[in-house]
């Protein structure tokens, strides 16, 4: 509200012109709605387990701090392969949007019986 009436104030002023000032206040609405969309809880981990599904064993379990995850990912993008993915029913860049938009949970359950593995990614 506090930035609204700034915005006010600078067009009574006549630093900006009232056109200006729409697309301020447009722009203040999109970021209003970008923190309607934020968990309140803060995502600290993407977590990645891979369990031999024959033996139950734990072959990977593997924590990435969140503040890295952005980064990694698009990384991770131009080496893996999106057909593996998409073989699996996995979208890659439908994964980066969860984690972008602040998915919580489990965002990934793979039964992978050709390689006998079970792999599981969730954010907490």
């Amino acid at each position: 509200m506090e930035e609204r009436l700034r915005i006010l104030k600078m067009v009574e002023e006549k630093k900006i012109t009232a056109e200006e000032a729409a697309e301020l206040l447009k722009a203040l609405e999109v970021e209003e709605e970008k923190e309607i969309r934020r968990p309140h809880r803060r995502i600290r981990w993407l977590k990645i387990r891979v369990t031999d599904m024959n033996t139950n064993k734990v072959k990977v379990n593997l924590s990435i701090p969140y503040s890295l995850l952005s980064w990694g990912m698009r990384i991770a993008g131009r080496f893996t392969p999106s057909d593996i993915l998409e073989e699996h029913g996995i979208n890659f860049n439908d994964l980066l949007k969860a984690i972008e938009e602040g998915e919580t949970g489990k965002i990934v359950d793979v039964y992978d019986k050709e390689d006998g593995e079970h792999v599981e990614i969730s954010l907490e």
